[in-house]
């Protein structure tokens, strides 16, 4: 999720975010995600949504358009974003009662266009606050 977060950093979370209503674009959540190589397993992860139920997504030349409109995504780094992986998607309609999720460190994130959008059953949290970041980051909110 760099640069938003890096490994180290101290974070607070939201366990009732969600109980009343359903994540929005731009939320940071964190979920879990069943291990590929023991699917017994459960991973959490923290992830961007970038798009809810019923949207189309696509990443053309690096750039996200979601239903049709380019998205200015202003937390996701030009130096994070060069490989094929980042640069291109094809078209997805995100699944009722899904969304689809994907890390501001494109180039090597492990997100939606590898496993697919996450049902909103498996969000655990919202993430809100950063409690002790580095590069004097701490304080700041998770947006």
């Amino acid at each position: 999720m760099q640069p938003l977060l890096y490994p180290g950093d101290y974070i607070t979370v939201s366990n009732l975010a969600y109980a009343e209503e359903l994540p929005k674009r731009n939320d940071v959540v964190v979920f879990y995600k069943s291990d590929e190589k023991t699917p017994q397993t459960k991973v959490q992860f923290i992830k961007r949504v970038v798009a809810i139920a019923g949207d189309n997504i696509q990443v053309q030349n690096g750039k996200l358009f979601v239903n049709k409109k380019f998205v200015t995504e202003n937390y996701v780094s030009e130096m994070n974003n060069k490989t094929p992986y980042s640069l291109n998607m094809n078209l997805v309609t995100v699944p009722p009662e899904h969304v689809f999720v994907m890390g501001d460190n494109r180039d090597i994130s492990s997100d939606s266009r590898k496993f697919g959008a996450i049902s909103t059953e498996n969000i655990i949290a919202k993430a809100s606050k950063i409690l002790y970041g580095i590069n004097n980051r701490t304080g700041n909110k998770i947006e």
